[in-house]
């Protein structure tokens, strides 16, 4: 896993608080988090890079991000992504997977902005973390390929 500790944007920043090593037993894979900031410094959101694919991370996706609610609807979440695509860059991937709750219509509008390809809407398996802790029957599964 390549770290990288900062990304820097236009209006905001990507700043790493957490690197974590895969957990192949639960079949995670390589991840980083990153607070989003304003160049201010004020913490806005989080935005995590998962460095691997498999059949779990399928459901779960590459990238996640979450906009605290004042801050929403100004672009941030997409602009986070596209910052983060260095980090998956430099750890040598070409295309990762954003995953979404169907009815999470702001999440599904970012993917739409940035360019992504709609897969499908997957159904999810009853023993799949995302059932389990989230409840979640489907998850939009979206392509970004850079």
């Amino acid at each position: 896993m390549k770290v990288v500790r900062k990304v820097e944007g236009k209006r905001i920043d990507l700043v790493l608080y957490e690197a974590q090593k895969a957990i192949p037993e639960k079949h995670y894979v390589d991840a980083l988090y990153y607070n989003i900031v304003l160049k201010s410094g004020e913490k806005i959101g989080e935005i995590s890079a998962k460095l691997g694919m498999n059949d779990v991370m399928y459901l779960i996706g590459n990238v996640g991000y979450s906009i605290i609610e004042p801050y929403r609807g100004n672009g941030y979440a997409g602009e986070a992504v596209e910052l983060i695509e260095e980090v998956f860059i430099k750890n040598g991937m070409r295309k990762i997977l954003i995953t979404n709750d169907p009815n999470n219509h702001a999440s599904r509008r970012v993917c739409e902005k940035l360019g992504a390809r709609f897969i499908e809407a997957a159904r999810v398996p009853k023993d799949h973390v995302l059932w389990i802790e989230q409840g979640h029957e489907y998850e939009n599964i979206w392509e970004l390929k850079f």
